[in-house]
């Protein structure tokens, strides 16, 4: 484990997953893998995809796709680039998966198949560190995997840390792998409705209690949908919460 003070430095090195190997690839034309929904957004009907990204003149794509299938798109070579697949709720956005380019490049089993660019739950928050970073124009140089990594050893969930905070600290030179870390979680009461769906597919779910929705939760914001509602709640360190609801059109 890299100590909290140098991980700031250590992410300058950019490397390769070691699970993909690019040996001997020369691609231009990609398919991506498209993750197939997680199973505790099951309870909402009617969600969306949309794969987007960057092609080589630095102009944003979106386009539709399909859960647990893959499209093929262009990417420019030699330089890296963050692949969202945002996940949509009647109009309302839930956290995306993503993949870095070419990190996330692997190899088939079969060595006459094209590589494939697998998008994933997690890797949504690291590419979305690097869509900060570029809407940021900081400089590149950066360890994404060791970033990714330190993230699945700390947080339960990655979205309970804003990925562009990260992106600033790390801008800032001044990022801390400590900082990658929550508050004290705390029980709530949840409004009548429900059942809630967090928005995170890493988040804790609310459980059912006395007739009453409780969730655990850490400072920070949340995010929770049912059939025809959006639950908000702040949460402070200290004090109170602010939690509101409303009607999705």
């Amino acid at each position: 484990m890299v100590q909290s003070k140098n991980l700031g430095a250590a992410i300058l090195a950019t490397a390769l997953s070691a699970s993909c190997s690019l040996s001997g690839f020369d691609v231009g034309q990609v398919e991506v893998g498209i993750p197939s929904f997680p199973p505790g957004w099951a309870g909402l009907e009617g969600m969306e995809l949309v794969l987007v990204w960057r092609d080589g003149e630095g102009r944003r794509q979106r386009l539709p796709v399909e859960p647990g299938k893959g499209v093929s798109i262009g990417l420019p070579q030699g330089r890296r680039r963050a692949i969202l697949v945002e996940a949509w709720y009647r109009g309302r956005p839930l956290r995306p998966a993503g993949a870095l380019w070419p990190d996330d490049l692997c190899r088939p089993a079969d060595k006459f198949a094209s590589p494939v660019l697998k998008a994933r739950w997690f890797e949504g928050w690291t590419a979305s560190v690097l869509v900060a970073l570029d809407d940021f124009g900081a400089e590149r140089g950066v360890d994404f995997v060791r970033l990714d990594a330190e993230a699945r050893a700390r947080l339960p969930d990655p979205w309970l840390i804003d990925p562009k905070d990260v992106a600033l600290a790390i801008r800032e030179r001044n990022f801390r792998s400590d900082s990658l870390s929550t508050g004290k979680a705390r029980t709530f009461i949840l409004p009548q409705g429900g059942p809630w769906i967090p928005e995170s597919p890493f988040a804790e779910a609310p459980t059912r209690q006395d007739g009453s929705w409780l969730a655990r939760l850490s400072p920070g914001f949340h995010r929770w949908y049912s059939r025809d509602l959006e639950l908000f709640a702040a949460i402070p360190a200290e004090g109170d919460p602010v939690i509101l609801v409303r009607a999705i059109d």
